[in-house]
């Protein structure tokens, strides 16, 4: 089944290449140039993410943001504008949105923040949760670094000390304080193996994917301490929380060849027999 987007916009020609550019990366887009006729839309079919300009002349953006979540509260939205001014940009991530994007922009750029807002959509539906957090110490960060988006890596990580992970709802609330793209704050926190948008067990096994792991049999190791740990899909976390996996793309140890992370010590030359040996003394040792 196709995504289904709802673009609106009052500039026709803007509706139509964003249209164009969005359905070429096989989305289904119904463009609307009157907010109010999108309102209506929005009662009757069920959208994964509208993107709407800020300043109409019928309906503006804000309200449109608001109406479309009282509708349908887990459409994302992403926020297209000519007038991108930190305030209009903090008003509308406070209503909902999810994403921003000024315009000009090439057409290769809403690809890219239309498929990020998608995923933080999805992610955001299975992670919502904020009130397991020490939100005092991190609203004690985010204070400290209000409007400085230079700090975004260091925050990133003080708060990922405090969570052990950074689900949507914390990526939102750094976009916004930081005044930072959440596309960004995105980018970052799956570009960085450091850095995961999933709980992670008390011990934590990291697999190096990358080249030369890979070469020497990774994907081998990583199989087995799935299946060894009885995990299934796309889980990466035992049932009891004792134990978390996770692929990464490189740790820096390409001579030692497959390699593994096992609580921050590197173990290098494993076999997949050898890796469930370690997983038994994890086991033994708790």
């Amino acid at each position: 089944m196709k995504t289904r987007i709802l673009l609106v916009d009052d500039d026709e020609t803007m509706v139509k290449s964003s249209k164009h550019a969005l359905e070429s990366h096989g989305y289904e887009v119904d463009g609307e140039i009157d907010a109010e006729r999108a309102l209506e839309k929005l009662k009757t079919v069920s959208y994964d993410l509208m993107i709407t300009e800020l300043v109409m002349l019928k309906l503006d953006g804000i309200r449109l943001i608001r109406n479309a979540k009282i509708i349908n509260p887990s459409i994302g939205v992403v926020v297209l504008t000519g007038y991108p001014s930190p305030e209009a940009i903090r008003h509308a991530l406070q209503v909902g949105a999810i994403d921003f994007l000024a315009k000009p922009f090439f057409p290769e750029v809403l690809g890219d923040v239309v498929a990020k807002a998608l995923s933080y959509r999805k992610t955001a539906q299975v992670y919502a949760a904020q009130d397991e957090f020490d939100m005092e110490k991190i609203n004690a960060i985010l204070q400290e670094n209000k409007n400085r988006p230079e700090r975004l890596i260091p925050v990133l990580q003080d708060i990922q000390e405090i969570t052990g992970y950074l689900p949507p709802s914390l990526q939102k609330l750094v976009s916004r304080e930081l005044n930072v793209p959440i596309s960004k704050v995105s980018g970052v926190v799956t570009f960085y193996f450091m850095f995961t948008m999933t709980p992670k067990g008390k011990h934590k096994i990291r697999i190096c994917t990358g080249t030369a792991c890979h070469v020497k049999g990774a994907e081998q190791n990583y199989r087995r301490v799935k299946g060894y740990l009885g995990m299934q899909g796309d889980e990466t976390m035992t049932k009891d929380k004792f134990f978390s996996v996770e692929s990464v793309r490189c740790v820096g140890a390409c001579s030692l060849a497959p390699v593994a992370d096992f609580d921050g010590t590197i173990e290098g030359l494993l076999t997949p027999d050898e890796i469930t040996k370690k997983i038994d003394q994890t086991k033994r040792g708790a």
